[in-house]
């Protein structure tokens, strides 16, 4: 079982994660007041177009940066009435806020990461609740789960379950812990989480700009809630606030306990008593500190250290920057006595080790690249990159003792009797699973009797005349014989697997046998992949290794359609890059994570080209095609003359080939009677138009176009149309 230890280092909070006495995970509460989680009012400094940012002033000189691209929807103060559940429609359609953020306007947000060096702390609408079984996200209505559960029928069964108590408001993820909880305890928190948010909301909508309207929670406490239900056996802090607090919330949990067990069926209220309440005690010994108690001082020190010690003699070199942490290996003092090759794999693997124990306790996530040292066998790098993996998905399970199952008695230790001496021998019993010594008694054997002897000088009598009556027997003398005990020995074991059953032959020297039976092994599984391509579907099939039973088949639908965020472009200048959904042939949305998309020809004006390539599940590439138009131009003045005008436009060289202006009299500028003149220049700017009709109102509209290559041909790519301007012509 985990022990949770708190208390303070440096006037600042520290916790660590104790697995059977080996330090898991470590937190240190950061040296400077943190925001990590707090919620404010804030307002829109200003807005940033080329880094698609804005600044939020969240009060007391502290400003927050807010990606323009990761909030869709912001959280305007003065709309947050329509999200409380008196003013929800769960009208979903509305998916990206139609107004502009500019400065002044007031949001709501959560600050996502703290400030680093130079860096503004990151502030973001898409909210987080956390629960210990559930994660509400507020701005990400998708369903998702912990990376670390996998039961996919356990999934569907909780996602369908789930979305009779969710909307298009929020999203949720279940937790790690939430593996071990039923699904009514899940809805039960589900509700809660929605309850605090629109408890949220409402106080929000009437709170003035720079509140702070919640505050993040300790990091002891997000330890407390973070780990694993079942596991944590004791909470031991030094520090007595520290104390209060968390008292406080383990009775809260156990409130929540409470009123979740009055709907739980008995195998659900014999999994709570498992995951019992952790015992919290107080430790007052001042003479031994928690720090030296449990020598945490030295792990705090290997964590934070740029260099970190090996056994071998060999060392990391940990060097975090903002972008990325780099992992440097080392040989350090350590040669060896092999081989160059066997040294370095040797360092390599306890490197790898040693860096999946560094991740954790430092806490380190992102772009992560370690260099582990040059290797030119190609079999050495599967073993390392194998270990490595085994390493950082290492996790502790507790599996509940099964009980020991009895085996046949076997015989041990035998001695035979001799006349006048008892002999004995041990039955024995094993486990059949772990092979453990159940019981062993000493059986005795009796010793055997002398063989009858006449003493000398005396005569053997006659044998006595046969005086049986006829049709009787003669009884056979009695003489006793030694009962035969067997002693059975393992002589063949015929493994099982997942197609026969095994068996184990024990043998006796007098020639008798026995079988024990060996169970069928489960089956092997080995997933193989037939990627979806399109116009094909494609499957994920899992089949035993060895009798390639297949044990489960997806079929993966094959991929269909691109749709892009907007599919017309003004030039600029600036490379455009539309957002993409991708979907199925049954018209669901493919995760972002199985393709990849780069632009062609997405700067200058012409056809610019979208290209989704596949991977992982898919294959295959899909295109999409969108349009860069020129910039288009305004008309400066239209002056009248005799059966003419003349038009002025603004000029507009840059991606232009020329101008086009289209004229009537008809306003609404019907296909009837409506002219067009082409300029081929795109440094002219004025043109007369002659043959006009005296009295008469024109209306005139000017536009650019540019001349693009389409294969073999040239066609040409016009703007968006001026406004209209009318002239009278003279009489």
């Amino acid at each position: 079982m985990d022990q949770l230890i708190v208390t303070k280092w440096k006037d600042r909070s520290l916790t660590a994660l104790l697995s059977d006495g080996h330090c898991r995970s470590l937190t240190l509460e950061s040296g400077y007041e943190s925001l990590l989680g707090n919620i404010y009012i804030g307002k829109v400094k200003n807005v940033v177009k080329n880094i698609n940012a804005a600044f939020i002033d969240l009060g007391g000189g502290k400003t927050g940066y807010f990606s323009l691209a990761e909030n869709l929807v912001p959280l305007y103060t003065d709309e947050l009435n329509q999200l409380c559940s008196f003013g929800y429609s769960g009208n979903s359609e509305k998916k990206v806020s139609p107004r502009k953020l500019k400065a002044g306007d007031e949001l709501l947000v959560q600050v996502s990461r703290d400030a680093l060096k130079t860096k503004d702390p990151s502030v973001t609408c898409c909210l987080n609740f956390p629960g210990t079984y559930m994660v509400l996200t507020v701005g990400k209505p998708q369903i998702g789960f912990s990376a670390k559960i996998k039961d996919n029928a356990w999934k569907e069964k909780v996602r369908e379950e789930l979305l009779t108590h969710k909307d298009e408001r929020f999203g949720l993820i279940v937790r790690t812990n939430g593996a071990s909880a039923s699904i009514e305890t899940l809805c039960a928190e589900t509700e809660k989480l929605k309850q605090q948010m629109e408890e949220l909301f409402a106080r929000a909508a009437c709170r003035t700009c720079y509140s702070l309207l919640e505050q993040g929670t300790p990091p002891y406490i997000q330890s407390l809630r973070d780990a694993k239900k079942g596991t944590l056996s004791e909470i031991i802090t030094d520090v007595p606030e520290y104390a209060k607090k968390i008292e406080a919330w383990l009775e809260e949990e156990k409130e929540e306990d409470k009123e979740q067990k009055e709907n739980q069926t008995q195998a659900d209220k014999n999994e709570s008593i498992k995951q019992a309440v952790p015992k919290l005690s107080l430790y007052t010994d001042e003479n031994l500190p928690l720090m030296k108690l449990y020598r945490l001082e030295s792990v705090l020190k290997s964590a934070s250290d740029r260099r970190v010690w090996m056994k071998s003699g060999g060392y990391l070199v940990i060097e975090p920057t903002e972008a990325l942490t780099v992992i440097d290996v080392n040989t350090g003092k350590y040669t060896g006595k092999k081989t160059p090759a066997e040294t370095i794999l040797k360092i390599n693997l306890e490197a790898a080790h040693e860096v999946a124990r560094q991740l954790s306790l430092r806490n380190l996530s992102g772009i992560i690249i370690v260099d582990f040292i040059d290797m030119e066998s190609k079999e050495d790098q599967e073993t390392l990159m194998r270990t490595l993996g085994e390493e950082l998905s290492r996790e502790n399970i507790t599996v509940p003792a099964s009980g020991h199952k009895k085996g046949e008695p076997v015989t041990e230790n035998r001695v035979e009797a001799k006349v006048g001496v008892e002999g004995s021998y041990e039955k024995v019993m094993y486990c059949t699973t772990c092979h453990e010594e159940l019981s062993r008694e000493k059986i005795v054997i009796p010793a055997l009797k002398e063989p009858d002897t006449e003493e000398p000088g005396t005569e053997t009598p006659a044998p006595e005349p046969d005086t049986e009556e006829p049709g009787t027997e003669t009884p056979e003398p009695d003489t006793e014989k030694p009962v035969h005990k067997h002693s059975y020995v393992l002589k063949k074991t015929t493994e099982a697997t997942c197609m026969k059953e095994g068996e184990k032959i024990y043998s006796c020297a007098c020639g008798d046998s026995y079988t024990e039976k060996i169970a069928k092994k489960s089956h092997t599984p080995e997933k193989k992949l037939t990627p979806a391509k399109p116009g094909s579907n494609g499957k994920n099939v899992t089949m035993c290794s060895l009798c390639k039973t297949v044990l489960k088949q997806v079929k993966i639908n094959a991929p269909k359609t691109v749709k892009l965020s907007k599919d017309h472009y003004s030039y600029d200048g600036k490379a455009k890059k539309p957002a993409i959904k991708v979907t199925d042939n049954k018209g669901k949305v493919i995760s972002g994570s199985f393709y990849k998309v780069s632009y062609q020809n997405n700067k200058k004006v012409g056809k610019a080209t979208v290209t989704v390539k596949f991977q992982g599940n898919y294959s295959g590439i899909l295109k999409k095609t969108f349009e860069i138009c020129p910039k288009g131009t305004s008309i400066s003045s239209v002056k009248s003359g005799k059966k003419s005008m003349t038009v002025k436009w603004k000029k507009q060289a840059s991606q232009t080939s020329g101008y086009e202006i289209v004229y009537t009299a008809d306003a609404s500028f019907g296909k009837k009677n409506t002219k067009t003149a082409v300029i081929k220049s795109n440094k002219t700017t004025v043109k007369e138009i002659k043959g006009l009709k005296p009295g008469k109102k024109y209306y005139v509209k000017v536009r650019t176009y540019k001349e693009v290559k389409s294969g073999t041909k040239k066609v040409r790519i016009y703007s968006d149309w001026s406004k209209k301007k009318a002239v009278q012509i003279k009489k």
